[in-house]
């Protein structure tokens, strides 16, 4: 037993030397989430060693020091001087303990009561670094929903018709670069042509330029003319205000400029990222998110990237949350916007316009009420065809391959409800 307790203890006093050199690469401004599970993971590893030890001192220490760590990581906590000092004292008193725990003098008693008083006194030095958590958390709540405003009905004509890789790629870049979307809708005089001027050299060009969408003009004045353009763009960036007026003010009189944030973007986007965070495949993938483990994300966002063929949006989203995952601050906004519940009837107005536009053509709103009863009526009548279905098939008045053609299609209004829904 004496060797194996000197392995565990030689054990323990490496993970704390790791444990260590991982809160040194915390920073107070911006602790980074990798970081901050590495320590959690030694902590906790710790804390299995307590058990081999059968130690209440050492399953005291570390526990309170994860208990810390994952109040940090979850934003419970602000990483200041204070939460610096205390998980330092702990780590302190840990380690005089495992110097000391195979001394033939020691004490286990006496050191549990001081570890208790520590971790007391800790707790406590740290109830107003919480009450800071909590301010700043209602702040960037209070700030959030006061940036959403409704969008103008032209505006969500136009982002309701834009396809979702646009719209996911819009998102993601907007988020890793924290920069609001600028949207430059840009309508070219239909003899642009005949002056020199190029409208797809003009959107491409634009500052921090990421996709655009064309779409025919309504009408077109004067002659017809195969010469003349014919196309309206809307043209999505991150370029800086300034940047882009300076750029477009050539063409001053075809052009507007608006800014999205990622709270009015998100609900044309929240149907195809829960679709992608709902597939079987992701479950792994959900599971890192909700464990903010930023190397992990990235490896599953990537494995799930690679399953999927170029133009499927479903692609797009694992390639945005691996790029975000690179910097933890990204993934933390991607996190946050993942639980940010926008007012709920623009929300659903803005869910139903991204689902149902067809070739960008407004689509007049519909309450949940009817979007639920046209299910149901959908619902109803494959049901009824599949009864009539199964019942020829059994008389074998009919091959299978009908049947499964409506189990298809019962199956796919289910998924489009549970998506909408």
């Amino acid at each position: 037993m004496g060797e194996l307790k000197t392995s565990i203890i030689a054990q323990a006093m490496r993970n704390l030397a790791q444990a260590r050199q991982c809160l040194s690469t915390l920073e107070s401004d911006n602790p980074s989430l990798t970081a901050s599970s590495s320590v959690i993971k030694h902590t906790e590893t710790l804390t299995t060693l307590s058990a081999l030890l059968s130690s209440d001192v050492m399953n005291t220490l570390t526990q309170f020091a994860t208990e810390v760590l994952k109040a940090l990581q979850n934003g419970e906590l602000l990483y200041t001087d204070e939460v610096h000092d205390v998980l330092c004292q702990v780590f302190d008193r840990l380690q005089l303990f495992l110097e000391q725990c195979d001394g033939p003098d020691f004490d286990e008693p006496t050191f549990l009561q001081q570890a208790e008083a520590l971790c007391g006194q800790a707790d406590e030095a740290l109830e107003p670094v919480r009450n800071a958590a909590r301010a700043s958390l209602d702040n960037l709540d209070s700030a959030a929903e006061n940036h959403v405003e409704p969008l103008p009905d032209f505006l969500n004509a136009w982002l309701a018709g834009c396809h979702n890789k646009l719209l996911c790629d819009a998102l993601f870049t907007s988020l890793a670069h924290d920069k609001p979307l600028q949207i430059v809708i840009y309508r070219p005089d239909p003899d642009c042509f005949f002056r020199g001027e190029d409208p797809y050299a003009v959107a491409s060009a634009c500052p921090g330029f990421i996709g655009q969408r064309i779409k025919a003009k309504p009408y077109i004045e004067g002659p017809e003319d195969v010469f003349l353009c014919h196309l309206d763009m809307f043209i999505f960036t991150i370029g800086d205000e300034d940047e882009l007026v300076n750029y477009l003010s050539p063409l001053y009189e075809q052009v507007e400029v608006a800014t999205v944030s990622v709270y009015q973007l998100f609900p044309f986007c929240n149907h195809i990222i829960r679709e992608a965070l709902l597939t079987e495949k992701a479950e792994y993938l959900n599971d890192m998110l909700a464990l903010e483990d930023a190397q992990q994300v990235a490896c599953a966002s990537g494995l799930l990237f690679s399953e999927y063929e170029d133009c499927a949006p479903l692609k797009v989203v694992y390639a945005g949350i691996e790029q975000l995952a690179l910097d933890p601050a990204s993934l933390e906004r991607f996190l946050y916007l993942l639980s940010f519940n926008p007012e709920p009837a623009e929300a659903e107005r803005a869910k139903l316009m991204a689902v149902n536009a067809i070739d960008g053509e407004p689509v007049t709103p519909v309450s949940t009420e009817q979007s639920h009863i046209a299910w149901r009526q959908e619902t109803k009548a494959l049901l009824e065809k599949q009864k009539w279905l199964t019942e020829l098939m059994l008389a074998n008045e009919q091959d299978v391959s009908a049947l499964a053609h409506i189990q298809c299609a019962l199956a796919e209004a289910i998924r489009r409800h549970l998506i909408r829904n």
